[in-house]
């Protein structure tokens, strides 16, 4: 009777050489790299044609001469009023749609419930715009004798209506602009340029720029005693809520004046 042969069942094979030096040129898993370049960067593209395009058709109308006080100062204040708050509302409810589509939590942008603190710290941030901007002040006479400004008071409420009137567009307004330049363009300029300062920069300079219709003087003001300092505290907080309500005092401010 034939033995069969034991087959050794602990007999681990040898890899040979070909296959050690197959795993050795194997490079290693990479980790996966943000996903900016062309999704985000319509994203932002297109966001900000949305901020931007209202902002430049007023701008154009001044360059034309087609107005010498405002978009329709011709028309009655109320007016002028209820046409913008519709036009930023829409503009509004589109960014919240691509905010919505674009795969980040609303908190990454900042958007949230609002917080009891909200109400102390927006007041505190509206007293330190107003020291930037008396600061700012001291030391601008020459820059506004060259550039020039804009008297904006044919634009501004006179009656009581027209109060009742600007607080709503005034309301929507500034929560559609601190959307849109600190909650938005912060958050998606921090994850392309790696550097929070680089971001408060360009979201400034762009907040500058939708205030084109002004004056050059009126840009740069905006980007140095408003844009920079604002979005500073939102970075350092990452809390929407304060700018709105400080955005907004900042605006009523600016009504107010008018009736001196």
């Amino acid at each position: 009777m034939d033995q069969q042969p034991a087959c050794d069942e602990s007999d681990d094979r040898q890899p040979d050489a070909a296959s050690i030096a197959a795993v050795e040129e194997t490079p290693p898993e990479q980790a996966p790299k943000l996903a900016l370049p062309e999704s985000v960067g319509l994203e932002i593209l297109v966001v900000l044609s949305v901020g931007f395009i209202p902002a430049l058709s007023l701008w154009l109308i001044r360059l034309t001469g087609h107005a010498t006080q405002g978009p329709i100062s011709s028309y009655p204040y109320w007016l002028d009023a209820v046409t913008h708050a519709l036009a930023v509302f829409f503009e509004l409810t589109i960014v919240l749609y691509i905010l919505s589509r674009s795969g980040e939590s609303w908190n990454y942008f900042g958007v949230e419930w609002p917080r009891g603190s909200d109400v102390p710290l927006g007041v505190a941030l509206l007293c330190g715009l107003f020291l930037v901007w008396a600061m700012w002040w001291a030391y601008a006479d020459p820059l506004y004798a060259i550039l020039g400004g804009e008297d904006a008071k044919g634009m501004m409420p006179r009656t009581v209506p027209d109060y009742l009137f600007c607080v709503p567009m005034a309301a929507i307004g500034v929560l559609f602009e601190e959307v849109l330049f600190r909650g938005y363009l912060i958050a998606r300029f921090t994850s392309i340029f790696r550097n929070p300062l680089e971001s408060i920069v360009v979201s400034a300079v762009l907040f500058g720029l939708i205030h084109a219709q002004y004056s050059v003087f009126v840009i740069i003001e905006m980007i140095v005693t408003f844009g920079i300092p604002m979005g500073v505290f939102y970075y350092l907080s990452h809390r929407l809520w304060p700018c709105v309500i400080a955005h907004f005092g900042w605006n009523m401010s600016l009504y107010l004046r008018a009736l001196e």
